[in-house]
């Protein structure tokens, strides 16, 4: 077997703590470029494949992967690498790892402080409905299209170091090199541990999305009851219109006579009044009464679930007790 190399590319995200107060956001590439020779007949035992130059580029590295080479370099199992170069590259999905899951629990905590916000909107009473709208609904945007860059990133993570595994198994189980010892087992197990890892990540990060969206669809269903009340105000006026059928506004121009026309106002006008405003005023005042009241029948039974759990937790007090 000749000399090899590979090359693997990743995408990682890196920011501050606060993440839904500031854009601290700096988006990463490491490069990881990894080639090996095989040691010559005479440096070898037999039935095992040494490698005496092995040599691994990073471009970009993370601080996590620079301090991780330097305890290899320091450890005195360091020889392994010489046995299975692959060990460099599962350092390198190690080190970046623990920086995408970093990451991933930051967003994790921002989403959850957000999600706090939008609950405690809604718990509220319907006086305090109307400050829905100075939520800042920029936060979870924000989140929100962080998360999508993280599970693409997580994605292209995934699809590489599937990409190594299989490489890896396949070198493995050509037993005429030499290969299959026990380091080589060991790796092949580390990256499949490391594959589960990231899916464990990606899961956390997809339903982190999935929360940001319902807290997402909290605005658009504020802008759509707006909207569907506009819809209602309008509704009577345009039904009477249409019963009606009677143009209101009349043209009383002469077929001989100039250009210039007038347009004179039907005697009927008032009508269209007298019967949509009534109607109009009947059908908010109908809407409003019902929302009120559902409003405060929800408060009510809020406040008896909360009353009952308050005294489950109360010691030594048990529901029956008057």
């Amino acid at each position: 077997m000749g000399s090899e190399s590979h090359c693997y590319e990743l995408e990682q995200l890196s920011g501050k703590d606060e993440r839904d107060e500031k854009d601290h956001r700096v988006w990463l590439k490491p490069w990881v470029f990894l080639r090996w020779s095989p040691a010559h007949g005479d440096d070898t035992e037999p039935g095992r494949r040494r490698f005496t130059r092995i040599s691994m580029v990073c471009f970009q590295p993370t601080v996590e992967l620079v301090d991780r080479v330097n305890i290899l370099h320091q450890s005195p199992t360091w020889g392994y690498v010489l046995e299975d170069p692959f060990q460099l590259v599962e350092i390198s999905f190690e080190s970046w790892f623990y920086r995408v899951d970093k990451v991933s629990w930051i967003i994790t905590k921002a989403a959850r402080r957000i999600e706090e916000d939008v609950f405690n909107f809604v718990r509220r009473d319907r006086t305090a409905r109307g400050r829905v709208s100075l939520f800042d609904f920029r936060r979870p945007h924000v989140i929100a299209k962080d998360t999508i860059y993280m599970l693409e990133g997580l994605d292209a993570a995934l699809l590489c170091l599937e990409s190594v595994s299989n490489r890896h198994h396949a070198l493995r189980e050509n037993n005429a090199c030499g290969l299959n010892t026990d380091e080589w087992e060991n790796t092949e197990q580390s990256l499949e541990y490391r594959k589960q890892l990231f899916h464990s990540t990606k899961l956390r990060t997809s339903s982190t999305n999935q929360r940001m969206q319902t807290a997402i669809n909290l605005q658009d269903s504020h802008t759509m009851k707006t909207l569907s009340y506009m819809g209602q105000l309008f509704l009577p006026l345009s039904v009477i219109c249409s019963v009606y059928g009677t143009p209101f506004i009349v043209d009383v121009t002469q077929s001989d006579s100039s250009p210039s026309s007038s347009l004179v106002v039907s005697s009927q006008f008032w009508q269209l009044w007298a019967v949509s405003v009534p109607i109009t005023v009947a059908l908010m005042a109908s809407i409003y009464a019902y929302t009120h009241c559902f409003y405060v029948k929800k408060i009510c039974r809020r406040d008896r679930e909360s009353d009952l759990e308050s005294a489950q937790e109360r010691p030594g007090l048990a529901l029956e007790d008057p």
